[in-house]
């Protein structure tokens, strides 16, 4: 992820002048300029096609207003907007959830390092097993994956 949002930015991103900060050359590019690629361009900085149709439906969705990624919205509105996009699954509208709308009490029940850290074999047993955290399924969720990459 870090390398592909480097190539972004690098590529698509606005040039800085008179920058302050060393290292720092170009600004992350607006969700405009990203609606505004076409598939091909997207895919160049190493995306499959379908990833990249699918970084292009959200951005479109997000600048046609379909999407909203305020933080402390509603989930519901705009998870169901996210799963219209072709490509975003589940897991997906949830983690955006977390990380762009600030969701705290959401559980990624179908994660394979949640299952595993839970002791867990479905994603029902997941879920329930995460209930006692709520209402801040989402904060538990890092520190599983933090605690999985540390023992690793």
């Amino acid at each position: 992820a870090t390398t592909l949002s480097g190539r972004l930015v690098a590529r698509f991103g606005t040039p800085i002048k008179d920058n302050a900060f060393a290292g720092l050359s170009s600004l992350f590019p607006t969700v405009a300029r990203i609606a505004r690629l076409d598939t091909d361009q997207m895919a160049s900085i190493g995306l499959p096609r379908s990833r990249a149709d699918t970084l292009l439906g959200v951005a479109r969705a997000i600048e046609e207003g379909r999407v909203s990624l305020s933080p402390g919205a509603e989930l519901e509105g705009p998870m169901a907007a996210l799963l219209a996009v072709k490509g975003i699954g589940p897991w997906t509208a949830k983690y955006i959830a977390i990380r762009a709308l600030g969701a705290r009490d959401v559980f990624l029940g179908e994660d394979l390092i949640a299952k595993r850290m839970v002791a867990a074999t479905t994603v029902r047993a997941a879920e329930a097993e995460a209930l006692h955290w709520s209402p801040w399924r989402s904060y538990a969720l890092m520190h599983l994956w933090r605690s999985f990459m540390t023992r690793s």
